[in-house]
């Protein structure tokens, strides 16, 4: 796994913690409520392609009808690209720190697959980045795929 993908699981894991699973009621409605709040009203499951009508997705919202698996997929992925575009700028902030930056700290990985010549000793380094955040963030908040449980 490279730096950035460890980098972009752990903001995820920030992002999400403590969210329950979209195949329970409860993080279906809490996925559901966070992309329709505001006056952007369905655009995320739109653009996320699911196609159901105004009236089934009031009936989701409400409870009384259950996505299918596939939509259920589309919701998740819709909400995870919506959360990661709304805290971009929060992360940006909070990271940059008005230009102290962030101390982080990196650990070895593990050196099986290294060919032995090029393998070396790792300890784990903790460094304070100052810079970066702001592209590091920008490279999260356009990931699509989702975030590991």
């Amino acid at each position: 796994m490279s730096g950035g993908e460890a980098l972009a699981r752990q903001l995820d894991y920030q992002a999400g913690r403590r969210l329950p699973s979209v195949n329970t009621p409860r993080g279906l409605a809490i996925r559901l409520r966070y992309l329709t709040w505001d006056n952007r009203g369905d655009q995320w499951l739109r653009g996320a392609g699911i196609t159901a009508t105004d009236e089934t997705i009031a009936r989701w919202k409400s409870g009384q009808q259950r996505p299918r698996p596939a939509n259920l997929k589309k919701i998740d992925r819709a909400f995870w690209i919506c959360r990661r575009n709304s805290l971009a700028e929060y992360y940006k902030r909070r990271l940059w720190d008005d230009g102290r930056g962030t101390h982080i700290e990196i650990h070895p990985v593990d050196q099986k697959q290294v060919e032995s010549s090029r393998r070396r000793e790792l300890r784990m380094r903790r460094i304070n980045i100052r810079r970066h955040w702001a592209a590091i963030v920008d490279a999260w908040s356009s990931k699509t795929s989702f975030p590991l449980a």
